[in-house]
């Protein structure tokens, strides 16, 4: 089911408006729609005194909804204006800015992450799923479909499975299929974050359980924002 939220955040901020508007307003959900409603829930939505928000990445920038409620009294989610980005700050790094400590401790010695990125041949702004090694300070992640196939390899083989005895992927495999190879560790990386999947990682000689594989597409935003990561 984590495909799902793959699969979800690719959408664009209105379509994400339409999924929100649809979703909030079932009583009986099936398993699908309950699974990404808990899914932005946990991930998307914040409170700010009495009002509600759902943030989503919109062209590089936090976007906004608010919940209202119409004359029927249905649940609606509107755009929110430019100005809530002041008015939400302290709430928003609440939620998504990460301390150092926590970034030393719990990240992974690979993190996965989804940021905007301006296409200029096609002059639009779509999301791309790079990859950063924690190890180094500076320097900002690159992009998975970019790299060389053998780091691909060793990446899944010797980092993200190097518990498993044997390769999960061959050389003849991966080859020619770079864009799909990169689906295919996004979801791993997604899914690792979903059930806090530990790595032991010795960092002058103390042991730190490892357990953040991944950021969505606000935490990029915020994070890099305020250069706690440089992304």
């Amino acid at each position: 089911m984590i495909y799902s939220h793959f699969l979800f955040d690719y959408l664009t901020f209105e379509q994400k408006g339409d999924v929100i508007n649809y979703l909030y307003n079932i009583n009986n959900k099936n398993y699908l729609e309950e699974y990404i409603f808990n899914y932005i829930n946990n991930n998307y939505f914040i409170e700010y005194t009495d009002e509600q928000y759902i943030l989503f990445e919109n062209k590089g920038e936090i976007g906004f909804y608010k919940k209202t409620n119409n004359d029927n009294n249905d649940t609606i989610w509107i755009e929110g204006e430019n100005y809530l980005n002041e008015l939400l700050e302290t709430t928003i790094k609440q939620k998504y800015l990460y301390e150092t400590e926590y970034i030393v401790s719990k990240f992974s010695q690979y993190i996965g992450y989804l940021i905007n990125i301006h296409d200029k041949k096609n002059n639009s702004n779509i999301l791309k799923f790079k990859l950063k090694f924690m190890k180094t300070i500076k320097g900002s992640g690159f992009l998975c479909e970019g790299h060389q196939k053998q780091f691909k390899l060793e990446l899944i083989n010797d980092f993200l499975f190097k518990d498993v005895d044997e390769d999960i992927l061959s050389d003849s495999y991966i080859k020619g299929k770079p864009k799909q190879i990169c689906m295919l560790i996004e979801i791993i990386f997604r899914h690792f974050d979903n059930i806090k999947k530990e790595l032991i990682n010795t960092i002058n000689g103390n042991e730190l359980k490892n357990n953040k594989w991944f950021l969505n597409p606000i935490e990029t935003i915020v994070n890099k924002k305020y250069k706690q990561l440089i992304l």
